[in-house]
This record gives structure tokens, C-alpha cells and sequence, in this order.
């Protein structure tokens, strides 16, 4: 559902969790998280 996120939040996402190399999975957990 959350798949068209924008390259910033993928960006903050990146940051967030230490840049790990993720692109899609990482709008994913940004959504597990909102979510809990």
C-alpha cells in the first residue's frame, strides 16, 4: 500500500537504520513502525 514513498523518506529511512543498502524494504519498515 505504502510502496510510493518519496526519495526523501527513503533517504531518512537509509539514515535511520544505518543505511544498510535498502530502497523498497526500507518505506516498509518506516510503515511497521507508523504503524505500532
Amino acid at each position: 500500500i505504502f510502496e510510493t514513498f518519496t526519495p526523501a523518506v527513503d533517504a531518512v529511512a537509509q539514515i535511520t537504520y544505518g543505511n544498510k543498502n535498502i530502497k523498497k524494504p526500507t518505506t516498509r519498515i518506516i510503515t511497521t513502525e507508523n504503524n505500532e
